[in-house]
């Protein structure tokens, strides 16, 4: 299942740009920007940077040594933070917007959008553009929305008696075709759900599968330790015992399944573009969408928003037209078609030059579109205890996967943990 990704077509963009507006010219205000997973973004990042000093040729881009991960560059952020020397633009994991803001980090974009007329018909999906404000205000614009997907090895399913045409929908199904891939020789893990990166994404992920929410702002109470999450814990339980899952850090489970030794490997959307990169054509494979129980069931979005945090007039206004353009028709067409998220500008999806044809000619990267309608937020937990929640969750579920506990314990560790943290 191997695509190319239309290098030739993205030359032609910054070619165009080059054609209409010439060389650029000696930068007059330089923007810092700080961004996590280069892995995942600097390609994308440093195109986009390109093609935009093409039409600003004032401006200057300088990107900060990223964060190796969203926690990572929260706490390079937050330690700017103290010492006034944060970045003019990073990149921020979705729930960390309400981190900033309850600490007057985040420029109120508000102001910028309404002397810009231009803002309204540039192209915004209304859900994607929601999902960057807080308190009723627009702090951040989305640069890259990701669902999470199941990968699967379609070769090592046939080896294990599987059909990859027609993929076992429930987690029952899919754990018992994984605990047969795991019997395969020469094979890593029949399953794998990484938590080192991203622990609290998966495990919202998780709940709100089953129709759960996290936490009732109304009580300030855990709300993952009804049905619904206890549901999601004894099905990460099943990934352990039935699709013999093992503890792996997700660098190490993404070499895993990308060398063929691993059936199926739950990811970002982000990554689809990394695997078609290292796949190539050593194995087929193919992606299913997480399963969903229930009329309340929801997927929890992923990604990034890009933040300003300058007050300075001259940066703040290169910064507007940086983040504009990186979230606008060119700048998603990049990430779209060069990482893998959903496109959160709907002109670059109706551009034939752009992502017309894209999604016809690439269904893969076409898979998390369709879980756009049961999208919801990545929950920002309330006060100032947001990261140790996270590291509780973290530790949770790190002995449920280790073998130390069960289910029940796992949870009444986690809701205890995280209950102790939330704002009293």
């Amino acid at each position: 299942m191997r695509f190319t990704l239309a290098r030739a077509a993205l030359s032609g963009i910054g070619v165009m740009l080059v054609a209409a507006f010439g060389q650029p010219a000696a930068a007059q205000t330089e923007i810092t920007v700080q961004y996590p997973m280069p892995q995942i973004f600097k390609d994308a990042l440093v195109r986009i940077a390109d093609d935009f000093t093409k039409l600003h040729p004032d401006v200057k881009v300088r990107f900060l040594i990223p964060g190796d991960t969203y926690g990572d560059l929260l706490q390079k952020s937050l330690r700017a933070a103290l010492t006034k020397t944060l970045p003019d633009v990073t990149l921020q994991a979705l729930p960390y917007l309400r981190t900033f803001v309850d600490r007057d980090s985040a420029v109120d974009l508000g102001p910028l959008i309404a002397a810009d007329p231009a803002f309204r018909t540039r192209g915004d999906d209304p859900t994607f553009l929601k999902i960057g404000t807080m308190y009723g205000k627009q702090y951040g614009l989305p640069f890259a929305i990701s669902a999470p997907l199941i990968f699967y090895n379609a070769d090592l399913v046939r080896k294990a008696g599987g059909d990859p045409d027609k993929m076992p929908t429930s987690w029952d199904g899919i754990m018992a075709l994984a605990g047969k891939i795991a019997l395969l020789p020469d094979t890593d893990s029949g399953f794998h759900m990484s938590m080192d990166s991203a622990p609290d994404w998966y495990w919202q992920m998780m709940v709100n599968s089953f129709g759960g929410e996290m936490v009732d702002e109304k009580t300030m109470k855990v709300a993952f330790n009804g049905p619904a999450g206890r549901k999601a814990m004894a099905t990460v339980q099943q990934m352990r015992d039935v699709g013999k899952m093992k503890p792996m850090s997700v660098s190490a489970a993404r070499q895993s399944f990308f060398a063929g030794r691993m059936g199926m490997s739950v990811s970002s959307s982000s990554t689809i573009g990394q695997a078609d990169r290292n796949i190539g054509e050593r194995f087929k494979w193919g992606i299913l969408p997480i399963p969903m129980t229930g009329d309340k069931a929801r997927m929890s979005a992923g990604g990034n928003l890009a933040i300003i945090h300058t007050t300075n007039p001259a940066k703040q206004k290169a910064a507007w037209e940086f983040i504009k353009f990186a979230t606008g028709p060119i700048g998603t067409t990049y990430q779209v078609k060069m990482v893998g998220y959903m496109p959160t500008n709907t002109k670059a999806i109706s551009d034939p030059a752009l992502l017309g044809k894209f999604y016809q000619e690439h269904p893969l990267f076409a898979e998390s579109a369709k879980l756009m309608p049961y999208l919801t937020g990545w929950y920002a937990y309330p006060g100032d205890n947001g990261l140790k929640i996270i590291d509780a969750i973290k530790r949770a579920l790190a002995g449920l996967y280790e073998g130390r506990t069960n289910a029940d314990a796992a949870m009444t560790e986690m809701s205890d943990g995280v209950q102790a943290l939330l704002p009293k």
